[in-house]
């Protein structure tokens, strides 16, 4: 004989294991990195910042050479002995300085340093100037279409240094080594072409000191565009030395398969646990339309049992469980047609 009963509660003690703790933890889900890397963070007089810029516990979450340090008034990050400082978060951009230049354009050590163009590409405004330091020539003679302002960096021992810049959307910096082999050294630094505005002549000391201040304009790379655009975030993966875009359902090489609705993903400021939220309400929807399915086919099936035996002329009362009066327990179920005897 088969007891109904026990059949339906232990089919019902399965649903509600799978919509209390199957359903929901797959659902939920969501890959750690992910969840690390998409909120954005803010660091000193920043805030919104994200790949490839990190600190420590988001290391996975940007580049190695662009760790900041947010102990001072400015966020700043170290390439070798240089410090540069992010002056801007445009969200499409990056505004970035170097910090010796900000105040004097003769620092004591100054050292030549360049951004890795792979991460951080110039936008289309900045252009290199090249500062010559302690020349003994009496002039340092610059190529056609170039400008040289001569900086007043107090030496005394009859040497001169100066500033060489151009207007030309590229140029090859070797054309210029002859005219520094009189000086002991020069340290090329990005500039705004547009806020320099040297087309009238060579720019006065006011200017550089002005345009070195401001800072240049950098790029996210297409690689990271296309992750965001994907609704990923960016990161970089230490076991392949090499660019990844974190994903809901985990990393992949450039941007993510599944992509999120709009109401799925979260403000900046904080979308992990937002998106945990909205995950746990579509779980919870989707616990809601099981249980709803599984309520819809218990009454089928109890309808097609009382007309199958309203067929056969037996009680439809019969195939429900009773209550024995006085006994306060239940009495056994049986399905006609199928009890053994």
């Amino acid at each position: 004989m088969i007891n109904l009963y026990q059949s339906l509660t232990k089919s019902w003690s399965y649903a509600t294991i799978w919509m209390l703790f199957v359903i929901p933890s797959f659902v939920l889900s969501v890959d750690e990195h992910y969840k690390k890397c998409f909120p954005r963070f803010g660091c000193a007089n920043q805030r919104g910042l994200s790949y490839p810029f990190w600190i420590p516990g988001r290391k996975e979450c940007g580049h190695p050479d662009f760790k900041v340090n947010c102990s001072g008034d400015v966020a700043e990050f170290s390439i070798s002995s240089v410090k540069f400082q992010i002056l801007e978060n445009k969200g499409y951009s990056i505004i970035l300085a170097i910090k010796d230049y900000q105040s004097n354009l003769c620092p004591r050590h100054p050292e030549n340093v360049e951004i890795n163009q792979d991460v951080l590409p110039f936008s289309q405004d900045p252009m290199l100037s090249i500062f010559y330091y302690n020349c003994s020539a009496p002039r340092v003679d610059v190529p056609h279409g170039f400008h040289i302002t001569k900086l007043d960096c107090g030496n005394d021992n009859g040497r001169r240094s100066y500033f060489v810049s151009s207007a030309l959307h590229s140029w090859d910096r070797a054309i210029l080594e002859n005219s520094s082999a009189s000086c002991e050294r020069n340290v090329s630094i990005p500039v705004s072409r547009y806020a320099l505005s040297i087309e009238d002549g060579s720019p006065t000391l006011e200017a550089i000191e002005k345009v070195l201040k401001d800072g240049f304009e950098v790029m996210f790379t297409i690689e990271c565009w296309e992750c965001k655009q994907s609704q990923g975030s960016c990161g970089y993966n230490y076991s392949s030395r090499a660019f990844v875009c974190y994903c809901v359902d985990g990393p992949h090489k450039r941007t993510c398969p599944y992509r999120p609705t709009k109401s799925v993903l979260t403000t900046q400021n904080k979308p992990a646990l937002t998106t945990q939220n909205k995950l746990g309400i579509a779980g919870g929807f989707l616990g809601a339309a099981l249980l709803a399915i599984a309520v819809l086919c218990f009454i089928w099936r109890r309808k097609r049992l009382a007309a199958q035996n309203i067929s056969k002329g037996l009680s439809t009362s019969s195939i429900y469980p009773t209550m024995e009066m006085g006994r306060g327990n239940w009495s056994r179920l049986w399905i006609p047609g199928l009890s053994e005897e």
